[in-house]
């Protein structure tokens, strides 16, 4: 078992590079959507904290589309992928094996009828989609105008509240 794909420190590593970049793209969106409604960041925290990631996706687009801001539409499309192409769910829900060269993540129906779909990945398959990732929650960040000091205030308010 220990020669599976599944334990290869290259992909460890890119699995967890993916969950890194989603966690700073979740503060992205919450601190776009205190940028676009201009509240406070405590007030973006009350608002964003209880919403789904879907629904924040979505308030997101919205109040961008409905903006003139001059990068919106490069915007749209990096939350369009984001949300449609990142398989977050699937690297998240699924059950995961691996063989010696693939890595296969079992997805099952949450809803409905049952059903289980496999989605599997050579590690250079994996790293592509990584980068194709990380490229679109660079495109949010950069086009929202993100600053590390900015985002670490934003962050750090949620404990101050």
């Amino acid at each position: 078992m220990s020669d599976h794909l599944l334990f290869d420190s290259k992909f460890l590593t890119r699995l967890g590079a993916f969950y890194d970049t989603w966690s700073s793209l979740d503060a992205t969106i919450d601190l776009g959507i205190k940028k676009f409604l201009n509240i406070t960041n405590e007030e973006a925290h009350l608002v964003t904290a209880a919403m789904e990631f879907g629904r924040k996706i979505t308030l997101l687009r919205g109040l961008i589309a409905r903006s003139s801001h001059k990068q919106k539409e490069k915007m749209i499309k990096a939350l369009n992928a984001i949300q449609n192409e990142s398989k977050r769910n699937t690297f998240s829900h699924s059950y995961i094996q691996s063989s010696k060269d693939k890595v296969f993540f079992v997805e099952r129906s949450p809803h409905g009828k049952f059903t289980a779909t496999m989605h599997e990945f050579t590690l250079p398959e994996f790293q592509k989609h990584l980068e194709a990732f990380t490229h679109h929650a660079k495109d949010l960040h950069d086009g929202l105008a993100v600053t590390q000091p900015e985002l670490d205030e934003f962050c750090n308010a949620a404990l101050k509240m």
